[in-house]
């Protein structure tokens, strides 16, 4: 099933927005963080949505930077909650269902590597892409990995954050942005639901009651 969450954008601060040329940022949690902007787009309306599905890889990569975009450098695998996907010697990635509950298995036998997740959303224009939505931050050694997406999102505004981006925890890209060059954040929970709509007005972030 698919969640959405609907964006309504005061015309002030659209204004201000588009003429700051701040772009429209949303990022999933995964093992309780925040670690990839699935979206930082310029191209969006003040009446915005963001989309996703359940629907997940796995992959590896050598680097975490906050700032730079995630980087794919291994073959990504299918996987879905309770699977275990292995990667062998070679740094090559296979998937099998080991009946784990609630979280994706990531079993190393490669050596220092930064799993990741590739997730399928889709922003403003409502074509679905399958982007990283995580990275973890540290290098894993050989062992065990465990990786838990949520239906939880977070959405701001921000200078220069682009789609596939990796976020330091607070959401600045060192030695170029600034604090002020983000706006407040609101983070929508959709585990018990399918639909939220936000509303940004003055700077500030509201939850719009439903029915």
């Amino acid at each position: 099933m698919a969640k959405l969450v609907q964006i309504h954008i005061n015309q002030t601060d659209y204004d201000q927005l588009k003429s700051s040329r701040f772009n429209l940022c949303c990022a999933l949690k995964v093992n309780d963080v925040y670690s990839v902007a699935c979206l930082g787009t310029f191209d969006y309306l003040p009446s915005a949505r963001f989309s996703w599905l359940p629907t997940y890889q796995v992959f590896g990569t050598n680097f975490f930077n906050a700032g730079a975009q995630a980087v794919v450098e291994t073959n990504p695998v299918d996987i879905d909650i309770g699977q275990r996907a292995t990667m062998d010697a070679a740094g090559v990635l296979t998937a099998e269902d080991v009946g784990s509950s609630g979280v994706i298995t990531f079993q190393n036998n490669y050596g220092p590597i930064h799993p990741g997740l590739i997730g399928t959303s889709a922003g403003p224009d409502g074509v679905q892409r399958q982007l990283p939505i995580h990275v973890e931050r540290d290098a894993a050694d050989t062992g065990f990995v465990w990786l838990t997406p949520v239906n939880v999102v977070q959405i701001w505004f921000q200078l220069g954050a682009t789609t596939a981006m990796m976020l330091s925890p607070d959401k600045t890209i060192p030695g170029t942005i600034v604090m002020h060059s983000i706006s407040s954040i609101v983070e929508i929970d959709l585990t018990h639901r399918d639909t939220a709509s936000v509303q940004y007005q003055n700077g500030a972030w509201s939850t719009i009651a439903s029915g």
